[in-house]
């Protein structure tokens, strides 16, 4: 908890050192099992249009809006961008600073996702998701994503700023996600069917791509950075991974494209397009091959899978159901 491990008490860089020296090693599988996360929910009024609500967009500008409101309880260290010296860290240092890598090519994400949903009859709905011992700032952060929410977010109409005003806001913390079996729908095949929610975007060396390879590489790299969060070291065998992908196939039939706009955080004003899919995915194959892809299924449900997932791309459900 904060504070706690007297490991981290005397180094100057304690919370990137405490990423950086996990204390266990774990599969997918053990990861699963000891995932923890803790939930920010703020329900909102009907000032959240149903067309915002699918806005793409929209998760990364409460991102940006949250980091502002962070600053205010920063140290001036943070806030200059350096690590904290405070202890406990402030929290735009747990949320917002450099993080390290796990190896070349896997960098340790930030420790939250936030994504935003209807709220029947008329409202929306923000979920702020904190994972792992960043879980120990859950009331900071919720703190920020109530000024957030109030200081407002770029976008509004006529390039106003869109202010937003909490109906409700709890604090939860769901069990870890189920594991993700198929559904054998007849000898030797199974499926595992996803619905995706934002744009997914996969690559390759740069191209587009849509394949049961790229998607597991992804979400296995994210867990990788995720556990670090977890004191975990997760262990990947890429060969194991590469043969069940291989035995699996991926129907993008129900896809559909799905296009927006980011901005550049290098060239300020240059709007970069960005396109993804959306609607059901199948995964089919061996019941066998499908149930060893099935804990990277379930902790992706969590976190995303693909490019711009830290600011909500990638979010999918699992749908049991053929």
């Amino acid at each position: 908890m904060e504070g706690s491990d007297a490991r981290w008490t005397t180094h100057p860089n304690r919370l990137r050192q405490r990423l950086a020296a996990p204390l266990d090693h774990a599969t997918a599988d053990d990861l699963l099992a000891r995932w923890f996360q803790a939930e920010i929910v703020a329900r909102l009024g009907p000032g959240l249009s149903p067309d915002r609500i699918t806005d793409p967009r929209l998760p990364g500008r409460l991102r940006g809006a949250l980091g502002d409101a962070l600053l205010e309880g920063a140290s001036a260290e943070a806030r200059a961008e350096q690590p904290c010296p405070w202890d406990p860290p402030c929290a735009l240092d747990v949320l917002w600073g450099e993080t390290g890598s796990v190896r070349r090519g896997v960098e340790i994400p930030r420790p939250f996702v936030i994504r935003v949903d209807p709220d029947p009859p008329d409202g929306g709905r923000v979920t702020l998701s904190l994972f792992g011992f960043a879980t120990d700032w859950a009331e900071g952060v919720a703190d920020a994503l109530v000024r957030a929410l109030r200081g407002g977010l770029g976008g509004g109409a006529d390039g106003a700023r869109l202010t937003l005003e909490p109906r409700h806001r709890a604090i939860v913390t769901p069990e870890p996600p189920a594991p993700v079996m198929p559904e054998v729908v007849e000898p030797g095949l199974g499926v595992v069917a996803l619905t995706v929610r934002t744009p997914l975007v996969l690559r390759r060396r740069s191209a587009l791509v849509l394949d049961p390879l790229a998607l597991l590489t992804s979400l296995s790299r994210r867990a990788e950075g995720f556990a670090r969060w977890h004191d975990t070291a997760l262990t990947v065998d890429g060969d194991a991974l590469a043969e069940t992908a291989s035995a699996l196939t991926l129907d993008g039939q129900g896809l559909s494209p799905a296009g927006w706009t980011r901005g550049s955080a290098r060239q300020p004003g240059r709007s970069i397009p960005v396109t993804g899919v959306v609607g059901r995915l199948v995964l089919r194959g061996p019941p066998e091959a499908l149930a060893r892809a099935g804990a990277l299924l379930a902790l992706g449900s969590r976190f995303g899978a693909g490019g711009h997932a830290a600011q909500g791309m990638g979010r999918y459900d699992i749908d049991r159901g053929a």
